[in-house]
């Protein structure tokens, strides 16, 4: 598994994760760990060719539609046909995800007519 994770970390503040603790806790999983520190849109845009072949991409609920649409140019050079995608929330009782399929980030937009 390649495993990307893109975060404030420590610039979260108090309740931020720190990276290395991070990083040395998802290795221990035996998977490609990969964690950029930043926000979502230059994280993504300085990384995206590094982040290649990403097998398990989740994305927080915190954001936005918009967001996302502006990392979407990025999308194609870090999934594959058969990569995982989720949307991550967390809630003062429980974790959801809600899986996304790939073809949503990777097909070529059509233009209108």
């Amino acid at each position: 598994i390649h495993y990307c994770g893109i975060d404030l970390f420590e610039s979260r503040g108090e309740s931020g994760l720190k990276l290395k603790d991070t990083h040395s806790r998802l290795s221990q999983t035996g998977g490609k760990i990969r964690l950029v520190p930043g926000e979502l849109m230059p994280a993504i845009a300085r990384s995206a060719n590094i982040l290649s072949e990403t097998d398990l991409l989740i994305i927080s609920e915190e954001h936005s539609s918009d967001d996302l649409g502006a990392v979407q140019m990025f999308m194609p050079r870090m999934l594959k046909s058969d990569s995982s995608i989720a949307r991550f929330r967390l809630t003062d009782d429980r974790q959801e995800l809600r899986w996304l399929k790939p073809s949503v980030f990777i097909e070529p937009r059509k233009n209108a007519a």
